[in-house]
């Protein structure tokens, strides 16, 4: 039926697609549609009438048939129920509002509109990461996609894609309605199968026609993609009266503690359970997967088992609905290694977020499929990319994160923060505690965050505490130490002189009290200051929504190892070029004074004036 828009669709750029679907959503706003299915299967039954230049009425009749699900068919009749369906012509004006449209634009608003919902979005891989994972999976004939949502990358992979088979499992109703009413009215070029259940039963609708993940009509085993939701309890996919399916391997038995259930792992690990040998599995999840210590054995026994193959790191605010980087994994069985791929930095900047275009697509996907030596890839990207083994990946605790793999070969000497410093903890206090224990004036010190700019701690600025047994008894701060922030962005100070102060920093910072005998103070703090040691704090970190550093990483932070006399020299500098900024800030405080003094003087003048 509409051949000629989904050809003219493929060709389509991203800044005309987004301008469709906000001019379809405009018109729209002001009639208050009850949900996104219902805008949906409004558009849908303007685009049927507009095409084929028919009423409403008989485009509902031919949008059932064409539907030929009784499940979608019954929530369009619902659809049609509540706006008038006695009489459907009598549903505009929003009909006719709609009809000023192009027959494109309202396909395009049909095909690639979302819920303008974070919740909703969480669901959604975003329109360049489902062109990218097309690219990827475009020499497999059979996909099937765990949760597809409203159906993103099955479209995308119809539309972009070679393969002739694509099948997939949905457990949200709405989305299985959307999914179904996009795709069935593609034109019919290859064999769609949208089951609707929960991927973590045994008794799920499709297993007596789709079983051991293979498709009975082709006998050919199906590759998979997966986007887990993030932020979503396991126990939202529970029904009464039945057990949760837990993974099957037996490597995965003892892995599946209470907090994995609250990530983004038991999907992934639930879809593993189907891998077939010679097939692959593509995630996208969130940069925690990787590094977050809680998932660490999960990640462990992935590696042990040889099914990790390559996990890319994404730029940040690619997922809707969210600012956090997202990272790409692909699992196969028997890897020796794993691929890590830093592309965090091939991305298109836009005006709210980030998109890959087909030139990034193109970069990212010939750094997970160029199989050549490292030596042998194109100029530029071989320090994007590293064969890592398992015994070194288990020296981080299986971070998996790229970025604390790759990046500059670092000096052949060099020595451990935790071979030349202690490192602390701050003292933890709550924000109501805080509150009473704050004085005008004491010679109880305590630093926060915010005091932390990679500069030297003024600690007049410091807020003063009233002096309590619970605080002298924690461990103080003294001379020449370092104070860092254990969230990003990782900022630093330093206490060259508490001058007689009981001083203590923050539970969300550290203190790092230096053996002078190892290491100059002010070297090291001008090292962890510079581009090379902050590089390292961002390898070293781990999380999702927030990254934090932890004291086990952090001792493992490398510092080159250069001669005492010549850390003394560059500390010298460094003082005086310290000097020599305070001197310029006291004269910006000087002339700032300066500044206001003439504009009261200028605005008494005009008030003398004037009487």
């Amino acid at each position: 039926m509409f051949e000629s828009l989904f050809a003219e669709l493929k060709l389509q750029n991203t800044d005309r697609t987004n301008a469709y679907i906000a001019k379809v959503e405009d018109i729209l706003k002001p009639f208050a549609v009850a949900s996104f299915q219902d805008s949906l299967f409004i558009v849908a039954l303007t685009l049927v009438s507009k095409v084929d230049n028919s009423r409403i009425k008989s485009a509902f009749f031919q949008l059932r048939s064409q539907l030929n699900d009784s499940f979608v068919t019954k929530a369009l009749e619902t659809v049609a129920d509540y706006y008038q369906s006695s009489n459907l012509e009598s549903f505009t004006p929003m009909h006719s509002a709609l009809r000023s449209c192009t027959s494109l634009q309202l396909l395009t608003y049909l095909m690639f509109a979302n819920p303008n919902s974070k919740k909703d979005a969480a669901f959604d891989s975003g329109r360049s990461l489902n062109r990218l994972l097309v690219e990827l999976v475009k020499n497999e004939m059979s996909i099937y996609d765990w949760g597809f949502s409203y159906g993103q990358f099955l479209l995308s992979a119809a539309l972009y894609g070679n393969a002739q088979s694509l099948e997939g499992i949905e457990i949200n109703p709405e989305c299985y309605v959307v999914t179904k009413l996009r795709l069935s009215l593609l034109p019919h070029e290859r064999t769609i199968k949208l089951h609707f259940g929960n991927m973590f039963y045994e008794e799920d609708r499709h297993r007596s026609i789709f079983s051991n993940f293979r498709d009975i009509s082709t006998k050919q085993p199906h590759s998979a993609i997966i986007h887990p939701p993030f932020g979503v309890m396991i126990d939202e996919f529970f029904e009464n009266n039945k057990g949760l399916r837990v993974p099957t391997l037996p490597r995965f038995a003892d892995i599946m503690g209470p907090s994995a259930y609250k990530s983004e792992w038991p999907f992934i690990l639930k879809a593993l359970d189907d891998l077939a040998d010679e097939k692959r599995l593509y995630a996208i999840t969130t940069n925690g997967a990787a590094s977050t210590e809680t998932y660490s054995e999960i990640r462990r026994n992935l590696v042990q088992q040889g099914l990790v193959e390559c996990v890319v790191q994404l730029s940040e605010n690619l997922l809707p609905g969210t600012s956090i980087p997202s990272m790409l994994w692909i699992f196969s069985k028997n890897n020796e290694t794993v691929r890590l791929i830093d592309a965090s930095r091939i991305r298109t900047e836009g005006r709210r977020k980030f998109s890959l275009s087909l030139g990034d697509i193109e970069k990212i996907t010939y750094l997970v499929t160029n199989r050549t030596p490292i030596s042998e890839l194109f100029e530029g990207y071989q320090g994007l990319i590293r064969y890592v083994s398992a015994s070194e990946l288990a020296e981080s605790n299986y971070n998996l994160s790229p970025s604390r793999h790759l990046g500059e070969d670092f000096p052949a000497e060099y020595i451990l923060l935790k071979d030349v410093c202690q490192i602390n903890r701050g003292v933890l206090l709550k924000a109501q505690e805080l509150d009473e224990l704050v004085s005008d004036d004491n010679s109880v010190k305590y630093i926060t965050p915010k005091h932390l700019n990679d500069s030297v701690i003024d600690l007049t600025t410091v807020t003063s505490l009233i002096e309590t047994d619970d605080i002298l008894k924690k461990k103080s701060i003294g001379n020449d130490t370092i104070v860092m922030s254990k969230l990003l962005p990782f900022k630093t100070g330093y206490v060259s002189n508490t001058r007689n102060n009981q001083v203590f920093s923050n539970g969300n910072t550290y203190f790092l009290q230096i053996n002078k005998e190892k290491i100059n103070p002010l070297f090291l703090w001008m090292y962890l200051n510079s581009n090379s040691g902050k590089k390292q704090l961002e390898q070293l970190s781990r999380g999702s929504s927030t990254s934090t550093l932890s004291i086990s990483d952090l001792k493992e932070l490398k510092i080159p190892l250069i001669e005492p006399a010549v850390q003394d020299k560059l500390a010298d500098t460094y003082k005086k070029l310290l000097k020599k900024e305070s001197q310029i800030q006291e004269s910006l405080k000087t002339l700032e004074k300066e500044k206001n003094s003439s504009s009261r003087l200028f605005y008494s003048s005009k008030i003398y004036k004037k009487d």
